[in-house]
């Protein structure tokens, strides 16, 4: 059921063009559904839902999740939730606040404590007042699942004369598993909670207002209180990662961290990660680094070439430092990999056929800033080819973003990917080594791929035979 501030807006429909009589005997026939969506329309609709007391037998114990959205009046948001408690609303099990304003917050907290006393679920998105998450889990001790949403950035404000110990329930929040905070935190604020939470599963954490002086746990300490966490994306605002595998990691029955996103900051760098990421190397599914923009960069080179990861599914590289040969060396310690991002701000130098080679089970490559070249080794283009020739290829997806060095060779091997169903090319402004004649054979070849989407861009004007190839196949 979702309610909207916006039923009070004024469109008189039955007032004046069908008898109020005849209008009430029509809206009783509705289903519950029908009941709360007509509510919407116009004050006149809602006047009569309300004034005949039909949309309250369509609420009651049943109902089990409510939204409220849009609601700027605070006293108006109070009303319905009062409303929800009058008319039993006892049983809901999920609530969500979306875009509302609360800034009388002991009043707010105290309806939603009262109507959230069954409730094992609350999100707070687009929120425009100094409410704290602190604030709701104090309201609400018996979550299980909390995501706290900010629209505004303010600084992090609990209510007066209280600092978050004091604030926080006495005894342990046992039945959070899940917290979800977009909002400007220091870690000095959010280690007490973390205390309070033995059975947590799921921690993801953010700080866009303070960007550049982000909250930094010691992971030490958070897994001593969190032993069970599987989940954990620590300043991981700006992370590309695909949102549908996040409750196929929090619901799996298991002990070890398997989803770990980080951002390397001026307290925490390769050594202090590397080390949680050695303990749980053996079941580890998605792994995503990254540096704060103003931090000097640590060398990752060490901890990447000791590094087994024999379930890594995903891995996720932003601007990182490591030498080519220690990625090299992760990446063979990688068999089940699937899905492999790197984006650097410098240059990093990559040879695409040798890590095609590397990569067998590889569907999406993703790289960004990469400067290609070819090395004449045993993993060089042509044994690449000769490996996906005996061996069917499953790469679906390439994007090449800002790259340097892109020749006839690298087209070929690109071209030669029979799964090929998504490409993405982007050069950069600078010298690249291939002719027209590759851009021919390059177009040719990708006809007999499964290609669905291809986006060129800063190429030059490919010649008409290649657009001809090009046109027959996407």
């Amino acid at each position: 059921m979702t309610l909207l501030a916006s039923d009070l807006q004024i469109l008189p429909l039955f007032s004046t063009m069908l008898p109020m009589e005849i209008a009430t005997q029509i809206f009783s026939y509705l289903d519950q559904h029908d009941c709360i969506t007509s509510m919407a329309v116009s004050r006149a609709c809602h006047s009569i839902q309300e004034n005949n007391k039909r949309w309250e037998q369509c609420v009651g114990s049943h109902v089990k999740r409510v939204t409220f959205e849009h609601f700027y009046d605070e006293q108006e948001l109070c009303n319905t939730i009062q409303k929800l408690i009058d008319c039993s609303c006892n049983q809901i099990k999920s609530l969500e606040f979306g875009y509302c304003s609360t800034p009388n917050q002991d009043v707010f907290l105290s309806s939603v404590g009262k109507l959230a006393k069954s409730a094992t679920n609350i999100r707070f998105y687009g929120h425009s007042s100094e409410l704290s998450f602190v604030h709701v889990l104090y309201a609400c001790p018996r979550l299980s699942a909390f995501s706290f949403n900010r629209a505004e950035l303010y600084d992090f404000v609990f209510a007066k004369n209280f600092s978050p110990v004091t604030l926080l329930p006495p005894n342990e929040l046992s039945n959070l598993t899940s917290l979800s905070l977009d909002d400007p935190i220091d870690a000095s604020e959010l280690m007490p909670v973390l205390k309070k939470c033995p059975n947590l599963r799921m921690l993801c954490y953010k700080n866009y207002k303070r960007r550049h002086s982000f909250a930094t746990i010691d992971l030490d300490q958070l897994f001593f209180y969190c032993p069970k966490l599987v989940y954990l994306e620590s300043n991981a605002s700006d992370f590309i990662k695909d949102t549908t595998t996040t409750h196929s990691f929090v619901d799996a029955d298991s002990p070890c961290l398997r989803y770990f996103t980080i951002s390397e900051s001026d307290h925490i760098g390769p050594s202090e990660i590397g080390s949680h990421l050695s303990r749980n190397a053996n079941v580890l599914e998605y792994l995503g680094l990254r540096v704060t923009p103003t931090r000097t960069r640590a060398d990752w080179s060490l901890q990447l070439r000791r590094l087994q990861l024999p379930k890594l599914r995903t891995l996720v590289l932003q601007d990182t430092t490591f030498d080519c040969t220690a990625l090299g060396i992760l990446l063979c310690n990688c068999p089940a990999l699937e899905n492999f991002t790197l984006h650097s701000r410098d240059a990093v130098v990559a040879n695409l056929p040798s890590t095609l080679h590397r990569l067998m089970q590889l569907r999406r490559l993703d790289l960004q800033g990469v400067y290609f070249q070819n090395v004449d080794d045993p993993y060089s283009l042509g044994h690449a080819r000769d490996e996906y020739s005996r061996q069917t290829s499953k790469i679906e997806s390439v994007v090449l973003w800002d790259v340097l060095g892109v020749t006839d060779e690298l087209l070929q091997a690109i071209s030669s990917l029979s799964s090929l169903r998504q490409l993405v090319l982007g050069l950069s402004q600078g010298i690249q080594g291939y002719t027209d004649d590759g851009i021919i054979r390059f177009a040719t070849m990708l006809t007999r791929t499964a290609i669905e989407s291809l986006s060129l861009q800063g190429m030059r004007d490919p010649p008409n035979a290649a657009v001809r190839a090009m046109a027959v196949q996407v």
